[in-house]
């Protein structure tokens, strides 16, 4: 983390908890939404707070690898030639190709499954965002968020009388916050494995087959295969 955090990270933040705010305001279920904003407030914490702890304890680790030597590798390339930038992002791990290799060679997880996959979605991010860590690891979080949100939303709707305890459980155990919301390749696979039971849920226990639930558990699955594929075999 750097001085550049301290400025665009707040900005973020209230830019979030604006649509937050507003998303909750517009909910039905009232014993849900209640929940949100908690979520929302928890998942920016944990994403911030693992940052700091890598920083600041581990002197270093996965998160600082996947965003020093990966994503602002593709930062650095989008200055220069934003077009580069997106090759760089959509390129098949074999292009080395003078104009891509330039960049890719110091990205340390290129061409390294699921650490490259976490490296390039941190780059794509970092084009929105000027490349701040502490907001690419809340956006990581929010990935999550979207899968944890639905399962509990379908596990309360199944389950009402156990609606705060299933919020405790999804949304708020201290190593579930910290560990699944930064800038790791846990992150996606929670939110992701979080999705897949909540729409085989829907489609198998309630006959909900529409394409939300399709899309959803397509996507889903494909992040788990991209990015630890012996989840699926679990």
């Amino acid at each position: 983390m750097s001085e550049k955090d301290l400025v665009v990270t707040p900005i973020f933040l209230l830019l979030v908890f604006m649509i937050g705010w507003f998303i909750k305001s517009s909910m039905q279920h009232r014993t849900t939404a209640r929940w949100f904003f908690p979520a929302l407030l928890t998942k920016c914490f944990g994403a911030i707070a693992l940052g700091l702890v890598y920083q600041f304890y581990y002197n270093g680790g996965d998160t600082y690898n996947y965003y020093t030597w990966g994503g602002s590798w593709i930062w650095k390339a989008f200055l220069d030639d934003p077009i580069l930038a997106f090759k760089i992002i959509l390129s098949d791990s074999s292009d080395l190709t003078p104009e891509v290799y330039s960049y890719t060679s110091h990205m340390v997880f290129y061409g390294s499954g699921g650490a490259d996959f976490v490296s390039r979605l941190a780059g794509f991010f970092g084009l929105f965002t000027l490349n701040t860590y502490s907001v690419i690891a809340i956006l990581f979080g929010l990935v999550s968020l979207f899968g944890q949100w639905y399962l509990f939303r379908v596990m309360a709707k199944w389950r009402p009388e156990l609606t705060t305890k299933l919020a405790i459980v999804i949304f708020f155990l201290p190593s579930v916050e910290i560990w699944g919301s930064g800038l790791l390749k846990d992150t996606l696979v929670l939110g992701a494995v979080c999705a897949v039971f909540a729409s085989l849920f829907e489609m198998l226990e309630w006959r909900k087959i529409g394409l939300r639930q399709l899309v959803v558990l397509l996507l889903s699955l494909t992040i788990i295969y991209q990015v630890k594929v012996y989840v699926l075999m679990g």
